[in-house]
């Protein structure tokens, strides 16, 4: 019997480009909210990579307030997109951009203060997330930050992708991300509407929750910031 192909191949294969180029250049609120959970000064001196980057709009603006900022991702006109757009900035050295299948063994150049899962993990299988956290571990500095960005449910779901049935879409509880974040303390957790997504980064402020989440919870979204433990 042929072995199956796992599910980060096959997005690699036949998904990848056509996701960036569907949402790639929409910058939603995510690097907005980042910056608000921690004293700028310190963020300042933060080195930061982000697992999933679509063109790189989050990186872009979260350069604005730190140091080092790399990019991750198995879409080709995803990194070479990113690439391009760091390419005339004066500070281009402190940028990097790299074509990684995310579920598979890769290197980075430096270690990181905060690492963000950058909305990918919907797409990835229990088993292949266990393969992204090594990649985390092996890149993230002692006592350094966390944040995953992704959809939430009361309790854990797939089901098949509606443009491509060889791919699952996953919508963890969470328990799960509490449970497979075991190294880590939780430090900061928000819900969020996937409706704002993009209309959320025009609020005043970050610290005051939304009054008018949706009792839907398929259309839930989450933010939550962790550290790791020394």
């Amino acid at each position: 019997m042929e072995k199956e192909e796992p599910q980060s191949v096959i997005f690699a294969g036949e998904e990848a480009n056509s996701y960036f180029e569907r949402n790639g250049f929409k910058r939603g609120f995510l690097p907005d909210f980042v910056v608000s959970r921690f004293p700028k000064e310190d963020f300042s001196h933060f080195d930061i990579a982000e697992f999933g980057i679509g063109a790189g709009q989050n990186l872009m603006m979260l350069k604005n307030f730190a140091n080092r900022c790399h990019g991750y991702d198995v879409s080709e006109k995803g990194v070479k997109s990113f690439s391009k757009t760091f390419s005339s900035h004066p500070e281009r050295e402190l940028f990097h951009a790299q074509e990684v299948n995310l579920c598979e063994p890769f290197t980075t150049p430096v270690l990181y203060d905060l690492i963000i899962y950058g909305f990918f993990a919907y797409y990835v299988t229990d088993s292949e997330l266990s393969e992204v956290k090594k990649n985390l571990l092996q890149a993230l500095k002692p006592g350094g930050y966390l944040f995953v960005y992704d959809f939430l449910a009361r309790e854990s779901v797939h089901y098949p992708d509606k443009r491509n049935p060889k791919l699952n879409v996953y919508k963890r509880n969470l328990s799960f991300w509490l449970n497979h974040f075991s190294e880590f303390d939780l430090i900061d957790f928000r819900l969020f509407d996937n409706d704002k997504i993009h209309s959320n980064r025009h609020r005043e402020s970050h610290a005051a929750i939304d009054m008018q989440l949706p009792s839907d919870d398929m259309n839930w979204n989450f933010g939550a910031l962790f550290t790791l433990r020394s």
